[in-house]
């Protein structure tokens, strides 16, 4: 049923109550948030989202060199190659 579990979808139905008062105590917490997004970044997304898969399929090895602050112990971005 639902492609769930049938005792899953029973221990749901059991708590009912408790899980819609849950939700009625904290309704701010229920709320979904959507964010908008450019569509040149979802484009930017799909070709490295590609690339990745591409270079994995390969079995082609990337290195990145990461960089960690001693002083805030925060990542630096990669400066180009080497």
């Amino acid at each position: 049923m639902y492609g769930k579990n049938e005792s899953s979808i029973r221990e749901v139905m059991k708590n009912k109550e408790n899980i819609r008062a849950s939700f009625s105590v904290a309704p701010h917490t229920s709320h979904v948030t959507a964010i908008a997004r450019d569509e040149v970044l979802k484009k930017m997304e799909k070709a490295l989202n590609f690339w990745v898969e591409d270079t994995n399929r390969k079995r082609v090895k990337v290195k990145v060199k990461v960089k960690v602050s001693p002083t805030t112990g925060r990542r630096d971005r990669p400066r180009g190659p080497g």
